[in-house]
């Protein structure tokens, strides 16, 4: 069974072809690895994945040894779990979760906080 904030599962993700192509042989490595095993609770950090037409989700990290990726209304499934790949594929080449979430945010604004109030947002 999938945990909240894992990537779709392959079978319902669009064909890639020539012009659009998200999720790349790369990427499909990290089905194969593990998440960061810090949860999503205590002081953290976090921004919203968007580019112009989509939202990806919510990135978060907890300042130690979390850094995922939280679905928001109207997020798109191909997109969310292109982020939730890269998170993983990040642990495997050995960054830190504060690392994967620094790079990840990159220029965007980023909020701090207690993360329990995201994941009360969730239900």
């Amino acid at each position: 069974m999938a945990a909240f904030g894992d990537p779709i599962p392959m079978q319902f993700l669009p064909i890639a072809d020539e012009t659009w192509e998200v999720i790349t042989d790369e990427l499909i490595k990290g089905y194969k690895l593990p998440n960061y095993p810090g949860d999503c609770t205590g002081p953290g950090r976090w921004f919203v994945l968007a580019n112009d037409d989509t939202i990806a989700g919510l990135i978060w990290t907890n300042l130690d040894d979390g850094c995922g990726i939280l679905p928001l209304d109207g997020y798109d499934p191909t997109s969310f779990t292109a982020a939730a790949l890269t998170i993983r594929l990040m642990r495997e080449l050995g960054h830190t979760a504060l690392q994967a979430f620094t790079h990840l945010a990159s220029d965007e604004a980023t909020y701090s906080g207690d993360l329990a109030a995201l994941r009360a947002e969730e239900t």
